[in-house]
């Protein structure tokens, strides 16, 4: 009888252990699934819009006097070393940035009218775990809040460059596939205030199944010397080409 007691009480407590551990690890999946479909992308902004690079090129950006003679680029890591020379380009890229925290940034621009303006941007919101949907409002309140800041501007929108589906990434295929859909969503946006839309469309950095050149990139994602160069020529042809 003592046997069968102490077995029954071992039982159970197996039982008591193995349902806490069913417990523990179902609500620690529930945390995972909330943080990465719904805080991550607000923990990740965050982090960025609060490091000290950020917030050093920041206060820098807000003291330039803008000229109409100034082709600007908006844009995140990808364009952050991209000079278009004798244009004398005003570069106010930052690594990190998305669709969202740019527009909060370009509240203290003062943007003349008739003006130049590059943007690229909307990776990091995929990146960061923003859906398609939220990543399409994004986009369109920062061109909606650009458009209000200037009038008679051209402002050329880059179509997202995909990344490279032998880098690293988690859910690769899927990144690339809903770059696909937002640059479809940029095709139907239209300017306000009499600003003129340009699409830029890179080609010749897409290889044919639809991911970022490996000779262009190191690291999946950015550009080496040789994407930077060509990046750099394909834009100015298309800024120059009217």
């Amino acid at each position: 009888m003592l046997l069968k007691g102490t077995l029954k009480n071992k039982n159970e407590r197996i039982i008591i252990i193995t349902k806490a551990f069913g417990i523990s690890f179902a609500f620690s999946l529930l945390i995972f699934l909330l943080y990465f479909f719904y805080l991550r992308p607000f923990h990740m902004e965050f982090s960025v819009v609060n490091s000290l690079n950020y917030t050093q090129k920041k206060i820098n950006f807000d003291s330039i006097h803008f000229q109409k003679n100034n082709p600007i680029i908006l844009s995140d890591s990808r364009l952050l070393e991209i000079d278009l020379d004798y244009l004398n380009t005003i570069n106010l890229s930052i690594g990190g940035e998305t669709s969202k925290t740019l527009n909060h940034r370009i509240k203290n621009y003062d943007f003349q009218d008739s003006s130049l303006i590059i943007l690229s941007i909307g990776l990091n919101d995929l990146l960061f775990s923003y859906n398609v949907k939220n990543t399409r409002k994004n986009l369109k309140n920062l061109l909606d809040h650009l458009c209000s800041k200037t009038k008679y501007s051209d402002v050329f929108i880059c179509k997202i460059l995909p990344i490279n589906v032998d880098g690293f990434f988690f859910d690769k295929e899927e990144v690339n596939n809903n770059i696909s859909s937002l640059n479809l969503f940029l095709d139907t946006i239209s300017l306000k205030n009499n600003n003129r839309k340009k699409i830029i469309y890179f080609s010749e950095l897409i290889s044919s199944n639809e991911s970022l050149k490996i000779e262009y990139t190191y690291d999946g994602i950015h550009f080496n010397n040789k994407g930077i160069e060509k990046l750099k020529s394909m834009l100015v042809k298309e800024i120059t080409h009217d």
